[in-house]
């Protein structure tokens, strides 16, 4: 069977349909934000609320065993036609007598598993099964020229208006931490109107969030990047 295709966060997003579920996933990388989003719409959407105490597990990969796994996955969801189990850190899960690469050959079809690594070895064994079995959703982290493009979709997505040098600004001050900048977004949402928020108000209510130190200088010039390098300094200096 042909490896199925990945997609990104992104993708995942447009093109993940509860009523279209696959019964294997992997979700992986070390974009933690966009892992928690991923699997929240999969809680969300896949299980009803009032029964999720009986139709959703999850297990840490470095306490499961592979028969607790599948003694969940083989059972039938009550009053539901799904059942959703997330196994974290899957790639740390001890399966001597390789169960789960059994199971996968001929998964349950009432069953929604999501498998989620943070760095898996694409050359094991299971791994290799996962790549032609299940949905893959790569959750990398975003490049530098991506985050202002990120900040910009959040806000949107928030009805917030931000002039360019106030997304600059949360940028450089926020760095690629996107649960902070949705975090300091919230806070722009509570001063936001039809009107584009300047980087003067931006400037005073996340003021002090985020300590620029001179390891970021020393990367920017590194990376030759002079622009970022005086941006971090000027940011350094009126922080005192």
């Amino acid at each position: 069977m042909p490896e199925k295709s990945e997609m990104t966060y992104d993708e995942a997003q447009r093109l993940l349909r509860p009523e279209h579920l696959s019964p294997c996933y992997l979700v992986y990388g070390e974009e933690r934000f966009f892992v928690d989003n991923i699997l929240a719409w999969f809680i969300e959407k896949a299980v009803d609320p009032g029964l999720r105490d009986f139709n959703y597990n999850r297990f840490d990969g470095t306490k499961v065993t592979p028969e607790e796994i599948l003694m969940s996955a083989k059972s039938c969801p009550m009053v539901s036609p799904t059942r959703l189990i997330v196994v974290d850190d899957v790639d740390k899960v001890v399966d001597p007598k390789e169960r789960l690469l059994s199971y996968l050959n001929a998964p349950v079809a009432s069953t929604t598993i999501i498998f989620v690594a943070q760095k898996p070895d694409m050359r094991t064994k299971l791994f290799v099964k996962l790549k032609k079995q299940a949905v893959l959703i790569h959750c990398r982290p975003l490049y530098e020229n991506e985050i202002p493009p990120f900040i910009q979709r959040s806000a949107t997505a928030r009805g917030i208006l931000l002039s360019k040098d106030a997304i600059l600004f949360l940028k450089e001050h926020l760095g690629k931490n996107l649960v902070l900048i949705q975090t300091e977004l919230g806070k722009l949402a509570l001063h936001s109107g039809k009107e584009e928020i300047s980087l003067d108000t931006v400037e005073q209510v996340i003021a002090g969030e985020r300590e620029h130190t001179v390891f970021e200088l020393l990367d920017s010039v590194c990376e030759r990047n002079l622009e970022k390098a005086l941006r971090v300094l000027s940011l350094m200096l009126s922080d005192g």
